[in-house]
């Protein structure tokens, strides 16, 4: 188990326990209308899915607030290269899906992958073209639309790592007046195969 605490979130890394509970949200039309794939998952596809990404170069998070899971956010398909990864994120419980609590959750795992494990160069995003509130809260978070995207209806964003850092100190202050919740980032579980060696250096045995 791997678990970031920081703004009064928990991002709790994905287990065989949680995919279940994921794919019920996953398949709920309200969530299913802002994906690409838009099809059916049946529990064995769900588990497919899961022994697939279940590795050091793909991170899901339950999101975890006041005791409750209401969500699930990733940072998926790592280039060990290039040193960049896939950002994504749903909420699925509706009383949260418009407050502050998902760019408090974002803001957590950006800080973890550009700061924290000072692993990661840059994040991005996919999201569909006519998913205006996406793209807004993308870039409210510093992503800015790829070259040669602009027309295409599964639009590709980005945000280095300096352009985080830059705009990570208005981000961070909002988030402490918000949150009330100054704290450090506090990173809980032991060394594991799964993760990446710049979190294992942060981890206990």
């Amino acid at each position: 188990m791997l678990i970031i605490k920081k703004y009064g979130i928990q991002l709790h890394r994905l287990a065989q326990s949680d995919i279940e509970l994921v794919r019920q949200w996953r398949n709920d039309p309200e969530v299913q209308q802002y994906m690409l794939f838009r099809e059916e998952i049946s529990p064995s596809m769900q588990q497919k899915w899961f022994n697939s990404i279940n590795n050091s170069l793909n991170y899901y998070f339950v999101i975890v607030y006041k005791n409750k899971k209401i969500g699930l956010i990733n940072c998926k398909n790592t280039d060990m290269e290039k040193r960049t990864a896939e950002g994504g994120i749903f909420i699925w419980e509706k009383q949260y899906r418009h407050t502050y609590v998902p760019t408090l959750a974002s803001l957590c795992l950006l800080e973890f992958t550009f700061e924290l494990t000072q692993f990661g160069r840059s994040s991005y995003i996919h999201t569909l073209r006519e998913n205006k509130r996406a793209i807004q809260y993308n870039k409210m978070l510093g992503y800015e639309l790829c070259p040669g995207e602009a027309n295409k209806t599964n639009q590709r964003y980005e945000l280095s790592k300096e352009k985080f850092l830059q705009i990570a100190p208005r981000l961070k202050r909002a988030a402490h007046i918000i949150s009330k919740d100054d704290s450090e980032m506090e990173l809980i579980g032991k060394k594991s195969k799964l993760n990446v060696a710049e979190i294992n250096a942060l981890l206990e045995e």
